[in-house]
């Protein structure tokens, strides 16, 4: 009787084809799922489960093994002779990674797309956003570029504030600067229409230390580590710098 018993469980626990396939499918959808961020933060959603560890003098991220592992499961619980060679689950695997940007990105701004607030603004961290600091005649002002888009129908206006990057300090006196006018006395509106997408040229009143720039001049900086804030009225949307 026993026996007979543990062969019926057994049968249970035995998952049919079907139930595999689906399974193995859902493993490959989750981990590309956890690979995805959500552009206010760059930091994929895995490695906000799994936090990287430093690791002989370096940073060990081992929550993206963990997908590629949870891939690799996923391809091989796949009944298929596609995928009962090595050689093309090395294939898939790539060309899984390789679609993850974009399916990441198409995601985002289709959720963006329903939103009817400052969360519709969707920051393209693909562009290199210029930090320039220019001394001159007419005073000392800090220039930053950003492109920005509208993934909704509803017109977003917004101001712009920037948060200075720690390894700044030493430059810039000011930790946060709100862009201004040209005449760098008030604080500059922006506007986006709807699905418009624009590069935002933002103007900022900052002192800079005298012990760094001593003389009219400029300098300039290629950065993708400023972290910045919209603000309208009724809400403030954070996009922090990258992890």
């Amino acid at each position: 009787m026993n026996i007979l018993i543990l062969r019926k469980v057994g049968v249970r626990m035995n998952l049919s084809k079907r139930n595999r396939y689906t399974l193995s499918i859902l493993l490959i959808i989750s981990a590309v799922i956890l690979m995805f961020n959500t552009n206010n933060d760059p930091t994929p959603l895995i490695n906000r489960i799994f936090k990287p560890t430093d690791f002989m003098g370096g940073t060990f991220y081992y929550g993206g093994i963990l997908c590629i592992i949870l891939i690799i499961v996923g391809l091989s619980g796949i009944q298929s002779k596609i995928f009962k060679k090595d050689a093309s689950k090395i294939i898939a695997l790539i060309l899984i990674l390789q679609l993850t940007i974009p399916l990441n990105n198409f995601s985002i701004k289709l959720i963006k797309s329903m939103s009817s607030d400052l969360n519709s603004i969707y920051y393209n961290r693909n562009e290199p956003n210029t930090l320039k600091i220019q001394v001159g005649d007419g005073g000392e002002f800090i220039r930053y570029t950003l492109e920005l888009e509208n993934c909704s129908n509803i017109p977003q206006q917004f101001y712009l504030k920037i948060i200075m990057p720690d390894y700044y300090e030493e430059l810039i006196v000011e930790k946060e600067l709100v862009a201004k006018e040209l005449d760098l006395k008030s604080d500059k509106i922006f506007v986006l229409q709807g699905k418009e997408k624009k590069k935002i040229e933002a103007v900022f009143s900052g002192d800079i230390n005298d012990n760094i720039i001593e003389k009219p001049g400029s300098a300039s900086y290629i950065t993708k580590d400023i972290e910045f804030v919209l603000i309208n009225d009724k809400e403030e949307v954070r996009f922090i710098s990258r992890y």
